[in-house]
């Protein structure tokens, strides 16, 4: 599960950099993708705990529990503050706003998939119900991401009319010359 979750992260980290290419063009994208598959390693190793240590793990201390939580959905978010630190200033809060974005889409893919899912239905519907799911939980994610992504532009000196390049691109975007 850690394995496929980390291709998961490589995956989303290329579509991502290839997004940012735009918006931040500092910002490499090999690096990106190390630190996005490195968060999501680290987000499925927690949250593939309850498959591989069964209900105990529920029986643990609710501020462990809590903490793993925090864990599991600031994982991919602080990975790649420490790439965006070094390219905008203020770029802590994308921590939170990546882990409130990955809660909102747990929630519509809860939300969706939840009253679909049935006893008995055959494993095609299973898998098609949760494909649905999956999208949208995607373009939740990329949706309000990318309207934080905005908000990076606008820190590093990219706002609304500005070309993302230029002479003093890498300056306004925080990197030294």
């Amino acid at each position: 599960m850690v394995m496929a979750g980390t291709v998961e992260g490589v995956v989303l980290g290329m579509a991502q950099a290839y997004a940012l290419r735009t918006a931040l063009p500092a910002v490499g994208t090999a690096e990106w993708v190390r630190a996005t598959a490195g968060g999501a390693a680290v987000a499925w190793t927690v949250g593939a705990l309850p498959v591989v240590l069964g209900d105990h793990v529920f029986t643990w201390h609710p501020a462990v529990l809590v903490a793993l939580g925090l864990v599991l959905l600031a994982a991919m978010g602080w990975f790649q503050w420490r790439v965006l630190r070094r390219h905008v200033r203020g770029a802590g809060w994308w921590v939170p706003a990546t882990a409130g974005a990955w809660l909102v889409a747990l929630a519509v893919f809860t939300g969706v998939t939840t009253p679909l899912w049935q006893e008995g239905q055959p494993g095609w519907l299973v898998a098609v119900i949760g494909l649905a799911g999956g999208a949208l939980m995607a373009a939740t994610v990329a949706a309000l991401t990318g309207l934080a992504v905005l908000r990076l532009r606008t820190r590093a000196g990219h706002g609304p009319g500005r070309a993302p390049g230029g002479p003093d691109a890498t300056r306004r975007a925080g990197v030294p010359s």
